[in-house]
């Protein structure tokens, strides 16, 4: 069953208004998507989750913005050395104090229902999707704008790329400076 399918549509209406465009708006916010992210669902937390490491054309403004966000909805947790983690139920989440990543993770997830689920928040926010692209490694990547990339892998201590039946969906922000 394709659980992204579930996810209502009324979450997503002010975003939808974007899609009657024929190209995305120079600048764009997936701050709409973040209300699933106490989804019962796993998929649609970790979507919710994605638009919050997202954030906006240019990325968050600062990780504590980002970690903001996901107490804002109920997720806890602390702070090791310089990431902070925070979890709800069986999804968690990572967030570089430097902001250089945000990470998503369940392992109730795929790795191919992650990438339905990056899909899946690009097409329900009426934005163009970043660009697909390969790793040496062999990982699912979207290219975005400013360096930023989306990256789909295992997840867990030692993440591999492939077919695997729990995810973790990685947004790099090399070029954003805190």
């Amino acid at each position: 069953m394709n659980h992204i399918a579930l996810i209502p549509l009324l979450a997503f209406q002010p975003m939808l208004a974007i899609s009657a465009q024929a190209d995305t708006p120079a600048h764009w916010s997936f701050s709409e998507q973040t209300v699933m992210m106490m989804h019962e669902d796993p998929a649609i937390r970790m979507q919710a989750g994605l638009a919050a490491c997202i954030g906006t054309t240019d990325g968050p403004e600062t990780a504590a913005d980002t970690v903001a966000v996901f107490q804002s909805y109920g997720w806890t947790g602390g702070t090791w050395g310089e990431l902070t983690e925070l979890g709800y139920l069986t999804t968690t989440a990572f967030i570089a104090d430097d902001n250089g990543f945000c990470e998503v993770n369940d392992f109730a997830v795929t790795t191919i229902a992650a990438k339905e689920v990056v899909n899946t928040l690009f097409q329900e926010a009426g934005i163009a999707e970043w660009a697909e692209v390969a790793t040496g490694a062999g990982c699912i990547t979207f290219q975005g704008p400013q360096g930023r990339l989306i990256e789909i892998n295992s997840g867990g201590g030692d993440p591999m790329c492939g077919d695997f039946q729990q995810s973790a969906i990685r947004v790099w922000n090399p070029e954003i400076k805190q």
